[in-house]
């Protein structure tokens, strides 16, 4: 009987480990929430405001929400298995996102373009968002 308990209670420790675990990694989900819901104001302002302020104002601010965020994703304890390619996929999605925005950006017809301002601001953050769910329903 007394291995009976033993197993009983190994199982109970697995199961609340594993919770643990799970509940420990949504720090991802926050993450890709706070990064997304940035895109909504930084790539408006990227593709309205010019000039050299406005590139030193706007790539600062970027930088530094880049810094915060790299060092509360490296003071985490846990991560999810595949993680690193979770967030390789989901980053390098909003790379080329980005980098369409900013060389339609550049082509005649597109400067000061509020439809591209909006457009490009939704498929940004449209990666970062949809991990963010993604996330958040794998922690349940």
């Amino acid at each position: 009987m007394s291995e009976y308990a033993d197993a009983v209670a190994a199982l109970r420790k697995a199961e609340r480990v594993e919770g643990a675990a799970r509940h420990g990694s949504s720090w991802y989900a926050r993450y890709l929430l706070v990064f997304g819901t940035a895109q909504f104001a930084f790539i408006p302002l990227v593709v309205l405001w010019h000039g050299a302020l406005a590139t030193a104002v706007t790539m600062s601010v970027f930088a530094v929400m880049v810094v915060l965020l790299s060092v509360y994703a490296a003071r985490q304890r846990t991560a999810r298995r595949h993680f690193g390619l979770r967030h390789g996929l989901t980053i390098g999605a909003w790379t080329l996102l980005y980098t369409a925005t900013i060389v339609l950006h550049g082509r005649d017809g597109w400067q000061d373009s509020v439809p591209l301002a909006v457009g490009g601001a939704v498929a940004c953050a449209l990666p970062l968002l949809v991990g963010a769910v993604f996330e958040l329903r794998s922690a349940a």
